[in-house]
């Protein structure tokens, strides 16, 4: 670590190997720098290599501001592993907090994409933050989401419409999960205070799709009439859902969720009818 005082603040750090929590960086090297005034020019060039979040591997990391305390722009990129992302705000420092607006999202993975329409409002204080709702491109539809902390309460809630399967797969990166195909829409809605879930609702559907497992890749798991519901009520509630397989069968799904000591117990019934025994070869 170096800090030098001349017409303004300059550091420059460097580091090997940190760890915070789940979070894990291999090499992170970083310049910033400050001026003076009521509105001093600021800087910061971060970058960073083998970087993993809960044992995922994410890649490089890096990230780049410039401008003043009341207007800057931090763009920030991510590269690894057969995915990348980019992100950059725009705005500044006020009174009450940071305000300004997410200008530009992309999330790109192997068969999977994922784009910010339009830029939209957004602000980070000591009183709270707010995202106002944001609508995102994906392969195949669209995702829109919208978000609210203040007082120790929040709010999030967001609507799928036609979200690849497939893509979701891939953007999760985990080859153990099967292979999808279908599309799927819904929405989801939650509601906090105090540090616990107060309320929460899903509702998940695909009329048509299959599954393929990893380890039988040949055998295809075809499903329609999928649907998938779920409330909370901060001391209880329900996820139970069902679809149709096919060629010929269903499967059906009844969870009961209750609070158990600050946590979420939950006791699960799954009812699986194959009629056509050339199925069988999937469930054993």
């Amino acid at each position: 670590l170096r800090w030098t005082r001349d017409g303004g603040d300059r550091i420059e750090a460097d580091a090997r190997a940190l760890r915070v929590g789940a979070l894990s960086i291999g090499r992170v090297d970083a310049t910033a720098r400050l001026g003076t005034g009521r509105d001093p020019a600021l800087s910061l060039a971060l970058e960073s290599a083998a970087v993993q979040l809960a044992g995922q591997d994410l890649g490089a990391l890096s990230i780049q501001v410039e401008g003043t305390r009341s207007a800057h722009v931090v763009a920030l990129a991510l590269a690894g592993d057969g995915r990348e992302a980019a992100l950059r705000l725009d705005g500044g420092w006020r009174d009450d907090g940071w305000r300004g607006r997410l200008a530009q999202l992309d999330v790109g993975a192997t068969g999977a994409t994922l784009r910010l329409q339009e830029p939209v409002a957004l602000r980070a204080g000591v009183a709270g933050a707010e995202l106002e709702r944001a609508c995102l491109d994906t392969t195949g539809g669209t995702l829109c989401l919208a978000a609210s902390h203040a007082a120790g309460s929040g709010r999030f809630d967001a609507t799928l419409d036609g979200l690849s399967l497939a893509a979701l797969r891939a953007w999760i990166g985990d080859d153990r999960l099967p292979a999808m195909e279908g599309l799927a829409s819904g929405t989801a809605e939650a509601t906090w205070s105090g540090g616990a879930l107060r309320s929460a609702s899903l509702r998940l559907q695909s009329p048509r799709g299959l599954a393929r497992l990893p380890r039988q890749p040949d055998l295809d798991l075809g499903y329609r009439d999928l649907l998938l519901e779920g409330r909370w009520d901060g001391a209880g509630g329900r996820l139970d859902g069902g679809a149709v397989l096919v060629p010929e069968g269903r499967i059906d799904l009844a969870t009961e969720l209750v609070a158990i000591d600050g946590a979420i117990g939950w006791d699960a019934t799954v009812d699986v009818r194959v009629s056509d025994l050339s199925g069988i070869e999937a469930f054993t």
